[in-house]
């Protein structure tokens, strides 16, 4: 998964030059229909009972590499989702890592599920 410009641009300046990065304590994976870039953007799914949900992460056996556990989005409206995006904040904040993948339609009511390890982010 790639690192937005806010995420690399805040830890580039936390370690250079002794700028304060505060990790969130929480991180939240959101689901898109158009899909984000370096700069942000896209469009987040909304509608029947869409709401991101809480992801983890855990370290893999090789260095600065981690994974996702399961999660569902559930009661999901008919939609198109093209991306993931993982976020500081439940409702607003700051995307951090973003990723792209050949369209799935979702219909309403449906249940989107996001398997363990699906999501790899690669860090430094």
């Amino acid at each position: 998964m790639p690192a937005t410009e806010y995420l690399r641009d805040a830890v580039g300046e936390h370690v250079l030059q002794n700028t304060a990065y505060t990790s969130p304590t929480t991180l939240y994976l959101a689901l898109f229909s158009e899909a984000p870039d370096v700069t942000g953007g896209g469009v987040e799914v909304s509608g029947g009972s869409y709401a991101r949900q809480e992801v983890t992460f855990t370290s893999t056996a090789t260095a600065g590499e981690f994974e996702n556990n399961s999660l569902s989005f559930t009661d999901m409206p008919e939609t198109t989702v093209v991306a993931l995006g993982v976020y500081d904040d439940l409702t607003a904040g700051n995307l951090l890592y973003f990723e792209t993948f050949s369209a799935v339609s979702v219909s309403a009511s449906d249940t989107y599920p996001v398997n363990a390890g699906v999501l790899t982010i690669r860090h430094i």
